[in-house]
C-alpha cells in the first residue's frame, strides 16, 4: 500500500532536480513513491532518474509541455491516498514527507495542505527569490480567501479524493504555457469554491532555489499579473467570486501609485514597469474572457 505520492514535474533542469529529488529521498518514509514527469528537449533527466537507482522513484517521459498536464498526468498515475507536490527548483526538509502524513491524519477535515517556502540560500545584493511563503505558525481556511494567503504550488499536498470532487489542474494556464502562471491559484480557489477545508502549516519546510535579478524578477512579475488576471476573471465570471473582484480593485490601486510615483519622480524605469503592468492587467482580463467563450478554461 502507498500512503503518498510525491509529485515533481520537471523541463531542463537536470541539476536542479538532482538536488531536489536526492532531499526527498533523504526522508526515510517507506510506504512512499517518488513521480518524476519529464518534459525535457533531451535525455539527460531520464539518466539521472536511472542513477538513482531508488525503487520509490517512477520515471515518466511526456510528450508537450505545460505544468498543469504533467501534473494532471501524475495524478492519474499516482497510486497514494495522499499527493504531495514540490517543483524541480526546491529542496524539502529531511522530514517533510512525515509530517505531511501527520497533519493529514491529525485533521481528517481537511482536503489540502500547505507549506511554508524560505529562499535557498542568502541573496546576492541586487537578487531576488518569488513564490515564498514565509510566515509561521497554522492558518485553517474554511472560507473563500487569496489563495497567496496560504501558499504556493511548491509546496501544496491533497487527499486524492479531492480531484474526483473538483476535477483535476487547468492545462491552458501556467508553466510551458503561453500563460506563465496561475494552475495552482485556479485550483486553490475551487478548492474554497467547494467549501472544502485547508489548512496552512509552517512546519512543513521547502527552500525554493532560484535567484532572479532586478530585470528577471520585473519580468516575472508580468508573467505572474498576466496569470493571476486570467485566473481571477475566470473566477468572477463563473462564480461571481467576491475575492476576485478584492483582488482586480487592489491591483488596480497598486499600478497606480507605481504610475504615479513614476511620474512624480521622472522615474522612466518605474514608468515602464508601472505600464507594462496594467498591460498584463488588461490582457489578463480580455484573454480570459476569450479562453471561456472558446471554452478552454472550463473547470
Amino acid at each position: 500500500m502507498i500512503d503518498i505520492s510525491v509529485v515533481v514535474c520537471t523541463r531542463n533542469r537536470p541539476d536542479k532536480l538532482k538536488n531536489c529529488l536526492n532531499s526527498i529521498l533523504i526522508n526515510k518514509y517507506k510506504t512512499m513513491e517518488l513521480l518524476v514527469v519529464d518534459q525535457s528537449d533531451d535525455e539527460k533527466t531520464a539518466i539521472l532518474a536511472k542513477s538513482l537507482n531508488d525503487s520509490k522513484v517512477l520515471f515518466y517521459k511526456m510528450k508537450g509541455v505545460g505544468l498543469g498536464r504533467a501534473r494532471n498526468l501524475a495524478i492519474d498515475l499516482s497510486r497514494g491516498t495522499i499527493i504531495a507536490f514540490t517543483d524541480d527548483d526546491c529542496i524539502v526538509e529531511k522530514d517533510w514527507i512525515e509530517k505531511i502524513i501527520q497533519e493529514f491524519s491529525r485533521r481528517p477535515d481537511i482536503s489540502a495542505l500547505y507549506g511554508r517556502v524560505l529562499p535557498y540560500g542568502k541573496a546576492s545584493e541586487g537578487m531576488f527569490c518569488h513564490a515564498i511563503t514565509s510566515f509561521e505558525g497554522e492558518i485553517i481556511v474554511d472560507k473563500t480567501i487569496l489563495p497567496y494567503n496560504i501558499g504556493h504550488g511548491n509546496n501544496m499536498s491533497f487527499r486524492k479524493s479531492v480531484f474526483l470532487k473538483i476535477g483535476s489542474f487547468e492545462e491552458t494556464i501556467g508553466a510551458g504555457t503561453k500563460f506563465y502562471a496561475g494552475e495552482d491559484t485556479d485550483f486553490t480557489l475551487r478548492l474554497m469554491e467547494h467549501g472544502l477545508k485547508l489548512c496552512y502549516s509552517s512546519n512543513l519546510l521547502v527552500y525554493h532555489d532560484k535567484w532572479h535579478t532586478l530585470e528577471e524578477s520585473r519580468n516575472l512579475d508580468y508573467k505572474y499579473l498576466l496569470g493571476a488576471a486570467i485566473v481571477f476573471t475566470k473566477h468572477l465570471v463563473l462564480k461571481r467570486n467576491n475575492i476576485a473582484s478584492m483582488w482586480f480593485f487592489n491591483r488596480f490601486r497598486e499600478i497606480g501609485t507605481h504610475l504615479n510615483l513614476a511620474i512624480k519622480k521622472k522615474d522612466i524605469s518605474r514608468l515602464k514597469y508601472a505600464l507594462k503592468m496594467y498591460y498584463c492587467y488588461c490582457s489578463g482580463i480580455s484573454t480570459s474572457l476569450y479562453l471561456l467563450l472558446t471554452r478552454k478554461l472550463c473547470k
